[in-house]
Formats: C-alpha cells, structure tokens, sequence
C-alpha cells in the first residue's frame, strides 16, 4: 500500500495539470483523502460543478434563514454525496469557531464558512451535522423511504436549531 504524498507536492502537481483557483486544489485533495488522481478527476467532473452550487447554496440558505431553498439543490439521485458534502462545510465552521482554520476541508469556501461562523454556536452546528449524518443514513438504509420528505424534515429540524 502506498501513501500519498505531501499535501504541498499534490497541490503543486494539481497546478500543473489544471487551471484555476489553488483553494480548489486543496480542497479537491482533502475530498480525495490525499489521493492526487482521484483529486484531479473530480476537479475535472461534471460532479465539482455541482459541489460548489450545493456549498454557494448552503451559504446562502443559512444566511438568509430560507433552509427549505436547500431542497432542490439535495434532492437528486446523489443525495448522499450533496448531503456529505453540506455536513463537511458544516464541520469546516465548528473548526473556524474553534481555530483550527488549517483542518478546514473546503478551503475553497473560506468566506463562506466565515459567514456562517456567526450564525450560531458551534454547539448548534454539531448538532445539525448529526441531524444531517442521520438523515443521510436513513437514505442509506430504509428502503422505499421518501426521499424528499426526509430532506424537508431534515430542513426544517435545522431551521429549529438556528431559531
């Protein structure tokens, strides 16, 4: 089994093979657990597109205090990957409100996050993240579940918790 190389290293062999924003490679990166490849495939899928429109959107909702409006931009047949995705941006706030801000996965969404960070408490966001790492097991494992009606459920128990 071979490791993967030095975060710096992915990075600049990341900048070698695409164009745009160094935050975006890092960020590719952590996604891809290290994997330099696997990070450079999904910089150049279809998918990246759709992260940062469910990472802008999930900024926005919070923001605006309009959670519903999340709705459209989870329910699809990747539900799962949108879902890990939110929760890693949320995570990525309890890790700027602690300090940490060199763990932060979505360096690609610094201001958002930042934004966020003000919204509420990490206490609160720890526990949208369960709520939402739930929700996303429940799609896992119960078979004929609705999906929309779980995402809408999910949605609004996070607007109780900001309220």
């Amino acid at each position: 089994l071979l490791a993967c190389p030095d975060e710096d290293f992915s990075v600049q062999w990341l900048e070698r093979q695409n164009s745009g924003n160094p935050g975006s490679f890092r960020t590719a990166l952590r996604l891809s657990n290290g994997a330099p490849v696997a990070a450079q495939q999904l910089l150049t899928s279809e998918v990246w597109g759709k992260r940062e429109t469910v990472c802008q959107g999930l900024g926005v909702a919070f923001q605006q205090r309009d959670l519903l409006s999340l709705l459209p931009l989870l329910n699809h047949d990747n539900v799962e990957q949108r879902i890990h995705w939110a929760v890693s941006v949320l995570l990525d706030v309890v890790k700027y409100q602690q300090g940490a801000t060199s763990f932060i996965v979505n360096q690609d969404c610094f201001s958002t996050i930042q934004n966020m960070a003000g919204l509420s408490s990490a206490v609160i966001f720890n526990q949208i993240s369960q709520k939402w790492l739930s929700c996303r097991h429940d799609l896992f494992t119960v078979a004929g579940v609705n999906r929309e009606l779980l995402l809408t459920n999910m949605l609004n128990q996070t607007d109780l918790l900001l309220a």
